[in-house]
């Protein structure tokens, strides 16, 4: 509910500030530069708002009376236009065809200019997939290279002893899945604490990124992960079935 006395603050500016509601802020009177002027008035905080383009306080007219003198007077006006782009134009049109207007914006207009300064993000974001993704194969393809390479014995006995193939890759394989799994998981933890930071580190003031992580981003992750551990199993089949039984059992012991 918003009252005449409300003071409700946006999210990004409650974040800059540490502001929660409850809390007791200062407010001060504008000139007509822009500039803050007087020795300002401590209003209570209702509650803070979502929004994520622009830092706004809003206040109640009671709320408004304490800081600037005399009534807020209004200077925009919020209309609904639907229609498509042909009705935004004419309506454009019209409005700048009337005294007292100044300048005329649409939500859409805005939202698409934000969206083409911010889609350097979204190829930042694809950089970062795509070297992950590289990096999990790397990775689980040397670590399943030296697990075998220095098992060479313990898998040449197991041939000699008569397990199938089948069953030596399994008695391999198990290991390399179980343990990606448990690394996914674990991975998957940790990288809710490090998208906080990344997001929180590539902000700007006026811009406030969502902070909510969508389940399908985990199981999508989740099943990258062990789609790189099914190439690298089928990668290391050769491996296994080369492995000689003879040269691989020569010692001295």
């Amino acid at each position: 509910a918003f009252g005449d006395d409300s003071v409700l603050v946006t999210e990004k500016l409650a974040s800059l500030y540490g502001i929660r509601a409850g809390q007791r802020i200062v407010l001060f009177g504008q000139d007509d530069a822009g500039n803050a002027k007087g020795g300002g008035v401590e209003l209570t905080v209702d509650g803070i708002v979502e929004n994520y383009v622009g830092n706004v306080v809003y206040v109640g007219r009671s709320a408004w009376r304490r800081v600037e003198e005399g009534d807020p007077s209004f200077s925009t006006v919020l209309a609904d236009v639907r229609g498509g782009t042909s009705a935004q134009k004419r309506l454009a049109d019209e409005l700048h065809d009337m005294d007292g207007v100044a300048t005329v914006a649409f939500s859409s207009e805005t939202i698409e200019t934000y969206r083409h300064m911010l889609s350097v993000v979204n190829m930042v974001v694809v950089v970062l997939i795509v070297s992950a993704g590289a990096l999990a194969f790397i990775v689980l393809y040397n670590l399943t290279n030296i697990n075998i390479t220095e098992r060479a014995r313990e898998i040449a006995t197991l041939k000699v002893l008569g397990f199938t193939p089948r069953e030596v890759n399994a008695y391999i394989f198990r290991e390399i899945v179980l343990l990606a799994m448990l690394g996914a998981l674990v991975g998957l933890g940790l990288g809710v604490v490090l998208e906080g930071f990344v997001v929180v580190t590539a902000e700007v003031d006026q811009v406030m990124f969502g902070r909510t992580i969508h389940w399908d981003s985990f199981v999508i992750a989740f099943v990258l992960t062990m789609v790189f551990t099914a190439v690298v199993m089928l990668v290391m089949r050769p491996k296994l079935a080369h492995i000689d039984m003879v040269e691989s059992l020569k010692s001295n012991e």
